[in-house]
């Protein structure tokens, strides 16, 4: 059983047995473009955050209710289009779609090869039907908030 926790300095740290792993190091070693990592980071919160404010049975609906769109057809989640549709980022239908599709290495190969297996496993576990640790934790608020980082204002010439 995996656990997650948030350590000082505002990262976060995945136990699975005897090990802990601080996450932000898995996805710095693994994504090499500060793009594509600011997504999954945050598509991780924002599903940590929606799967501790749903009742079990509503988000177990709701996924029911993504994946039944997307078999049928009627979003392409890896698309920009796709992603207009959900309002979210590229980057965070992009990890979206893996989730509906069930995070199926053979469905999922880029998502797979960019993350270590317990980020795997800790996606998994976002959208399983249980993950009390994680939603105890995030509903007492630390777990994934750091603020996201903004470019800062060029100074004006002249």
């Amino acid at each position: 059983m995996s656990v997650l926790t948030t350590l000082v300095g505002g990262h976060y740290a995945l136990t699975a047995g005897d090990k802990t792993y601080r996450v932000k190091s898995l996805i710095d070693q693994q994504m090499q473009a500060d793009f594509a990592r600011w997504h999954f980071e945050r598509a991780v919160g924002e599903l940590l955050a929606a799967r501790a404010l749903y009742s079990d049975a509503e988000f177990a609906a709701e996924r029911e209710k993504l994946r039944a769109d997307h078999r049928a057809g009627r979003y392409d989640f890896k698309s920009a289009r796709g992603a207009e549709l959900l309002g979210t980022p590229p980057g965070v239908a992009f990890i979206l779609a893996q989730l509906v599709e069930g995070l199926d290495p053979a469905a999922a190969p880029e998502l797979v090869a960019q993350c270590q297996e317990d980020v795997t496993v800790l996606l998994q576990q976002i959208v399983s039907d249980s993950f009390p640790e994680a939603i105890g934790l995030a509903k007492k608020k630390a777990l994934l908030t750091e603020p996201v980082r903004t470019a800062r204002p060029k100074p004006r010439k002249g």
